[in-house]
């Protein structure tokens, strides 16, 4: 028994001093570690512009997102309303030229800004248009119609 035992770690030495020679023979050379620097270039750089897509994606969709939560805001405000001489109308301006409702909602640092156009179509009908607006530029918009009295009767 114990002959196999000595046979077993010379065998194990004679393995370790060939790993142990090897390793001292061979190193890493400077035109491997430039191999290695070009490969994982060739690796990351796509994988970073990926990163950069995504988060583009990401911003575009979240602006997508609040703009139309901002526009459907509205939109309901407005259809909740009976007619143009309901309470909520005073935030809208009547323009004689077009007959039309308008209201220009000043954007915050919280919410996006928004122009709204209420303009009677025929008898009871109304169009509603929403245009949600990021520092002065149209970025989404909504329209709808609502069956509303006149503000006339």
């Amino acid at each position: 028994m114990c002959h196999k035992f000595k046979i077993l770690c010379t065998a194990n030495v004679k393995v370790l001093r060939t790993c142990t020679a090897f390793r001292s023979k061979e190193g890493i050379t400077l035109v491997e570690v430039i191999i290695t620097i070009a490969i994982t270039g060739v690796v990351i750089v796509p994988l970073m512009t990926l990163f950069v897509m995504c988060a583009k994606i990401n911003r575009e969709s979240d602006m997508e997102y609040k703009s139309m939560l901002t526009a459907q805001k509205y939109m309901e405000e407005i259809k909740a309303m009976k007619s143009m001489e309901d309470s909520d109308h005073e935030n809208y301006i009547y323009d004689p030229g077009t007959g039309s409702y308008e209201r220009t909602v000043i954007q915050t640092e919280d919410e996006y800004g928004a122009e709204i156009t209420i303009m009677p179509v025929r008898n009871f009908l109304y169009s509603i248009e929403v245009l949600v607006t990021d520092r002065g530029e149209i970025i989404n918009h909504l329209t709808g119609s609502k069956i509303m009295q006149n503000s006339g009767g």
